[in-house]
């Protein structure tokens, strides 16, 4: 959250945290999401749906959120993190290779440290969480 946009993935965790169950799992991997590989792989889940800023263009809705098969997720030029999302990926599927892997992507439009979120990243987190919570 500290980096403006790139805070879309904590904001869609804090809008589910409160519907974790048996079946239904959010984790906010903030800004190191490969340290949550090991609760990742213990929960043993069929879907995996990571929401996450990054580089899309805006085009496919009012707030731009675009949802990607685990084939479609590139490396750096998509991802905001230091390590890819598609690496990620491949530790997390040795060990679960049925998983379906999903990411809602939103555009990070500015991730300048100290930043605050953009009205559009807001509105996005919300539309992605109530999407997620209308799947439960």
């Amino acid at each position: 959250i500290m980096r403006g946009d790139d805070g879309f993935g904590p904001m869609v965790y804090d809008l589910l945290a409160a519907r974790a169950g048996k079946n239904f799992l959010p984790l906010n991997g903030g800004e190191l999401p490969e340290n949550f590989t090991a609760k990742i792989k213990a929960f043993a889940p069929d879907y995996l749906l990571i929401a996450d800023a990054a580089h899309t263009s805006d085009e496919d809705s009012s707030c731009g959120l675009t949802v990607l098969g685990e084939n479609d997720i590139g490396g750096a030029a998509l991802s905001t993190h230091a390590l890819p999302l598609d690496v990620m990926i491949k530790f997390i599927k040795q060990d679960l290779p049925d998983l379906q892997i999903f990411l809602n992507a939103a555009p990070a439009k500015n991730t300048a440290f100290g930043a605050r979120p953009s009205p559009q990243i807001k509105t996005a987190a919300k539309e992605a969480a109530a999407a997620i919570i209308n799947l439960l």
